[in-house]
Protein backbone atom coordinates (compact mmCIF):
# COMPACT_ATOMS: atom_id res chain seq x y z
CA UNK A 1 0.00 0.00 0.00
CA UNK A 2 1.29 3.47 -0.83
CA UNK A 3 1.66 5.98 1.99
CA UNK A 4 -1.05 8.60 1.82
CA UNK A 5 -2.14 11.57 3.88
CA UNK A 6 -5.73 10.76 3.04
CA UNK A 7 -7.66 7.76 4.22
CA UNK A 8 -8.69 5.65 1.24
CA UNK A 9 -12.22 4.30 1.28
CA UNK A 10 -11.82 0.87 -0.35
CA UNK A 11 -15.57 0.22 -0.08
CA UNK A 12 -16.35 3.10 -2.44
CA UNK A 13 -14.93 1.22 -5.43
CA UNK A 14 -15.95 -2.28 -6.44
CA UNK A 15 -12.84 -2.84 -8.54
CA UNK A 16 -9.39 -3.51 -7.12
CA UNK A 17 -6.29 -1.98 -8.60
CA UNK A 18 -3.26 -4.13 -9.30
CA UNK A 19 0.27 -3.22 -10.32
CA UNK A 20 0.52 -5.88 -13.04
CA UNK A 21 -1.62 -8.07 -15.26
CA UNK A 22 -0.17 -11.07 -17.08
CA UNK A 23 -1.86 -12.52 -20.15
CA UNK A 24 -1.39 -16.28 -20.49
CA UNK A 25 -2.27 -18.20 -23.63
CA UNK A 26 -2.89 -21.88 -22.89
CA UNK A 27 -1.27 -24.10 -25.55
CA UNK A 28 -1.03 -27.80 -26.33
CA UNK A 29 1.96 -28.73 -28.48
CA UNK A 30 0.45 -31.63 -30.42
CA UNK A 31 -2.92 -32.02 -32.07
CA UNK A 32 -5.33 -33.63 -29.63
CA UNK A 33 -9.00 -34.32 -29.10
CA UNK A 34 -10.59 -32.14 -26.40
CA UNK A 35 -12.14 -34.49 -23.84
CA UNK A 36 -13.16 -31.96 -21.20
CA UNK A 37 -13.43 -28.19 -20.99
CA UNK A 38 -14.15 -26.15 -17.87
CA UNK A 39 -17.59 -26.68 -16.39
CA UNK A 40 -19.93 -23.90 -15.38
CA UNK A 41 -19.27 -24.77 -11.73
CA UNK A 42 -15.49 -24.52 -12.32
CA UNK A 43 -15.90 -21.04 -13.82
CA UNK A 44 -18.12 -20.06 -10.87
CA UNK A 45 -15.59 -21.41 -8.35
CA UNK A 46 -12.82 -19.41 -10.03
CA UNK A 47 -14.98 -16.28 -10.13
CA UNK A 48 -15.71 -16.60 -6.40
CA UNK A 49 -12.04 -17.16 -5.49
CA UNK A 50 -10.46 -14.78 -8.04
CA UNK A 51 -13.07 -12.28 -9.31
CA UNK A 52 -10.31 -10.25 -10.96
CA UNK A 53 -9.20 -13.11 -13.25
CA UNK A 54 -10.51 -13.15 -16.83
CA UNK A 55 -10.78 -16.48 -18.69
CA UNK A 56 -11.66 -17.15 -22.31
CA UNK A 57 -12.24 -20.71 -23.48
CA UNK A 58 -11.42 -21.14 -27.19
CA UNK A 59 -12.42 -24.77 -27.81
CA UNK A 60 -15.25 -27.20 -27.22
CA UNK A 61 -15.40 -30.84 -26.24
CA UNK A 62 -15.16 -33.73 -28.71
CA UNK A 63 -13.31 -31.71 -31.31
CA UNK A 64 -9.68 -31.79 -32.37
CA UNK A 65 -7.50 -28.79 -31.57
CA UNK A 66 -6.52 -28.53 -35.25
CA UNK A 67 -10.13 -27.63 -36.00
CA UNK A 68 -9.63 -24.30 -34.24
CA UNK A 69 -7.40 -21.34 -35.05
CA UNK A 70 -3.78 -22.31 -34.38
CA UNK A 71 -0.23 -21.75 -35.53
CA UNK A 72 2.08 -24.46 -36.91
CA UNK A 73 3.94 -24.99 -33.62
CA UNK A 74 1.08 -25.15 -31.11
CA UNK A 75 -2.65 -25.28 -30.52
CA UNK A 76 -4.14 -22.51 -28.39
CA UNK A 77 -7.15 -23.53 -26.31
CA UNK A 78 -7.65 -20.72 -23.79
CA UNK A 79 -6.62 -17.30 -22.54
CA UNK A 80 -6.21 -16.35 -18.87
CA UNK A 81 -5.59 -12.78 -17.69
CA UNK A 82 -4.28 -12.67 -14.12
CA UNK A 83 -3.77 -9.35 -12.33
CA UNK A 84 -1.69 -9.05 -9.17
CA UNK A 85 0.85 -7.00 -7.30
CA UNK A 86 3.87 -9.29 -7.75
CA UNK A 87 5.17 -12.00 -10.03
CA UNK A 88 4.82 -14.60 -7.25
CA UNK A 89 1.21 -13.61 -6.51
CA UNK A 90 0.28 -13.79 -10.19
CA UNK A 91 1.98 -17.15 -10.76
CA UNK A 92 0.31 -18.66 -7.67
CA UNK A 93 -3.11 -17.53 -8.93
CA UNK A 94 -2.32 -18.74 -12.46
CA UNK A 95 -1.35 -22.29 -11.44
CA UNK A 96 -4.39 -22.52 -9.18
CA UNK A 97 -6.75 -21.29 -11.93
CA UNK A 98 -5.31 -23.68 -14.56
CA UNK A 99 -5.77 -26.61 -12.15
CA UNK A 100 -9.36 -25.52 -11.48
CA UNK A 101 -10.16 -25.24 -15.21
CA UNK A 102 -9.72 -28.98 -15.68
CA UNK A 103 -8.99 -29.20 -19.41
CA UNK A 104 -8.38 -32.80 -20.54
CA UNK A 105 -6.99 -33.96 -23.89
CA UNK A 106 -6.11 -37.19 -25.64
CA UNK A 107 -3.39 -37.08 -28.28
CA UNK A 108 -4.48 -37.96 -31.78
CA UNK A 109 -2.62 -40.73 -33.63
CA UNK A 110 0.10 -39.62 -35.98
CA UNK A 111 -1.04 -39.28 -39.56
CA UNK A 112 -1.01 -42.75 -41.13
CA UNK A 113 -0.03 -43.59 -44.66
CA UNK A 114 -3.19 -45.72 -44.94
CA UNK A 115 -5.41 -44.20 -47.62
CA UNK A 116 -8.53 -44.98 -45.55
CA UNK A 117 -7.37 -42.84 -42.63
CA UNK A 118 -8.83 -39.37 -43.10
CA UNK A 119 -8.18 -37.05 -40.13
CA UNK A 120 -10.43 -34.08 -39.58
CA UNK A 121 -8.79 -31.13 -41.29
CA UNK A 122 -9.45 -27.45 -40.68
CA UNK A 123 -10.40 -25.35 -43.70
CA UNK A 124 -7.39 -24.05 -45.64
CA UNK A 125 -5.97 -20.81 -44.26
CA UNK A 126 -4.17 -18.03 -46.06
CA UNK A 127 -0.96 -17.03 -44.26
CA UNK A 128 -1.40 -13.75 -42.43
CA UNK A 129 -5.09 -13.48 -43.18
CA UNK A 130 -8.25 -14.47 -41.41
CA UNK A 131 -11.75 -15.03 -42.64
CA UNK A 132 -15.17 -15.75 -41.31
CA UNK A 133 -17.37 -18.49 -42.66
CA UNK A 134 -20.92 -17.45 -43.46
CA UNK A 135 -23.16 -19.59 -41.29
CA UNK A 136 -26.40 -18.23 -42.71
CA UNK A 137 -27.92 -20.15 -45.63
CA UNK A 138 -28.50 -18.10 -48.73
CA UNK A 139 -32.03 -17.89 -50.02
CA UNK A 140 -32.55 -18.88 -53.63
CA UNK A 141 -35.21 -16.18 -53.97
CA UNK A 142 -33.73 -12.71 -53.70
CA UNK A 143 -36.82 -10.68 -52.93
Amino acid sequence: MLPSAKKIDHGASTSKRFNFCYNFELHHFADARVLETPTRSAFEEIRMKYPEVYIRNLVHENASLSGFKHNPQSFRYGVVDVPGNSHDEIMTKYYDVVDMLGYKFVDLPERMEDEHYMPQQPPPRAEGRSYQLDSHPHSSADG
